[in-house]
């Protein structure tokens, strides 16, 4: 009996390749005008509106390849994975902007590949980047299929112009900067050659370019995660896993018991005294901690969904049951962590890194709820005879849970972060005087609305130092634009502030108070 061939360098049982397939000529053509585009935008807006242009460019190249393929789930997580590239054209806060195009991106590679499973979803958010090392035989292939002798004058042609074109630029930059005549006029015939960003350009281009072709490659050799998932584990014993749940249990409702006498108690103050902390202390103490316990909770969850007995019974039946009050109590952890860092937030205004584990918590206490119906869902499937869990039904948490943490980045950035804490500072300074100037001119100009209602002269030391941090006070390319920084020039246009260095005391002076 002769032995299967044994898999190329790329070819395997998960991942075919097809050998006979080849990089189609429009995709070439798109990956190289993607690549002049995103060199032409991306340097000079980050952030702005050249993202989300650039973006849009990428699925127009790839588009021939994608649409053969379109369902509810590539609709639905290529969507949200716009959305969230378009927030660049709302948004100037940079740290917001950072987390959706992260975020964006597996969405996107996920929306390629598809799938149902917890396996198909994480590992299909990866395959977009993983493809890169994938794809170069089928590149070359598509190369030399699509090169034809008609087209080698004008590749030659491409390849002298281009030749040509790096030429002038480098003899011209060392010209110009020899001659001041010569640079002027020169400056005057290109108003901003950035021939200082040619490197970063040159970058941007092939990084743009290797997307378009990993996208397509990906569209065209689709990985079948679903293959490694193994079969279901054997039940464990009733005595394995009921200790551990029930010990879980007890141990979350005494916590339970616990928070529940801290908010009725009729002297709060005197309650956390006898713990030797203040209420500030006793806001911040365990935050991070109860994080940590609600991320265990769902691993301890995940686990167990695989380990104990499913189907009718009264042992799956018990099971089922002393999860879900496991869930419940883990919510109980959620509610005590929010409250915790409301308390902090109260007494001290907000923070991008209050307001991040915040959302965070709240996250993670809807993936809770989800974790809390899925299982009500099958019990219900399970007590009913006739009705049998088909896949869909069986898959739909892992989409939903990765859907809603898309949703939830939106809602972070549509409820515009940097105002919010703007607000608070602001509110917090007319309550109590304390203000913390530093940090407000760090912020971005999403700000400028919220700190445009402090006194003088605190508005014009944080405005001015602000204004100069993210050139507001200049005028920036039009690829830069973003609602929140038209909104912020708009103001400081209606009310200009003086630059820093006309406060320099005064501003410096506020600083150290």
């Amino acid at each position: 009996m002769t032995a299967p061939p044994a898999p190329s360098r790329y070819g395997t049982v998960v991942w075919p390749h097809r050998r006979t397939t080849a990089a189609p000529r429009a995709l070439l053509l798109g990956a190289l005008g993607a690549g002049l585009v995103g060199a032409i935008l991306l340097p000079d807006s980050l952030p702005g509106i050249g993202a989300p242009i650039v973006a849009g460019v990428l699925v127009v190249a790839v588009w021939p390849l994608l649409r053969i393929r379109l369902n509810r789930t590539a609709i639905g997580f290529g969507l949200l994975a716009a959305l969230l590239v378009a927030m660049c054209a709302l948004r100037s806060a940079s740290w917001v902007l950072l987390l959706s195009v992260a975020l964006a991106i597996p969405l996107f590679s996920y929306a390629i590949v598809g799938g149902r499973g917890w396996v198909e979803v994480i590992l299909g958010g990866l395959s977009w980047p993983a493809a890169v090392e994938r794809m170069p035989g089928w590149l070359n292939r598509g190369m030399q299929a699509h090169r034809p002798r008609r087209t080698d004058q004008l590749i030659a042609g491409l390849r002298a112009g281009a030749l040509g074109v790096g030429l002038v630029l480098v003899f011209g930059a060392l010209l110009a900067s020899a001659d001041a005549v010569f640079g002027a006029l020169a400056a005057q015939a290109a108003p901003n050659p950035s021939v200082g960003r040619m490197p970063a350009r040159l970058i941007t281009f092939v990084l743009v370019a290797i997307a378009v072709l990993a996208a397509g490659y990906l569209a065209g050799n689709r990985p079948q995660w679903r293959l490694l998932v193994t079969r279901e584990p054997a039940p464990a014993r009733p005595i394995e896993w009921l200790v551990p749940i029930v010990l879980l249990d007890l141990l979350f409702a005494a916590f339970t018991a616990v928070q529940a006498t801290v908010l009725v108690a009729e002297d709060r103050e005197a309650l956390l005294r006898s713990t030797g902390l203040t209420y500030a202390q006793y806001a911040r103490q365990g935050f991070f901690q109860l994080v940590v316990v609600t991320l265990g909770v769902l691993a301890v969850i995940a686990v167990a969904a695989r380990k104990l007995p499913a189907g009718p019974g009264r042992v799956p039946a018990l099971a089922r049951g002393l999860l879900g009050l496991l869930c419940l109590l883990g919510l109980v952890v959620v509610a005590a962590a929010l409250g915790r860092i409301w308390m902090y937030e109260h007494a001290y205004g907000l923070t991008r890194l209050r307001i991040w584990v915040h959302a965070f918590e709240l996250w993670l206490g809807l993936v809770i709820v989800l974790v809390l119906v899925a299982g009500l869902v099958r019990t219900r499937q399970h007590g009913s005879p006739a009705s049998r869990p088909t896949a869909g039904r069986r898959d739909w948490l892992p989409r939903l849970v990765a859907g809603s943490g898309a949703v939830g980045m939106l809602v972070l950035g549509l409820v515009n972060p940097d105002a919010l804490i703007a607000d608070s500072q602001v509110d917090r300074y007319r309550s109590n005087g304390a203000l913390d100037v530093g940090y407000l001119a760090g912020l971005s100009p999403d700000a400028v609305p919220a700190l445009d209602r402090l006194p003088e002269p605190l508005r014009g030391c944080v405005l001015s130092e602000l204004a100069e941090r993210t050139g507001l006070d200049h005028d920036q390319p039009w690829t830069r634009w973003s609602w929140g920084r038209h909104r912020a020039e708009q103001i400081l246009d209606a009310r200009p502030v003086p630059p820093v260095s006309a406060l320099g005391l005064a501003c410096g002076y506020l600083t150290e108070g």
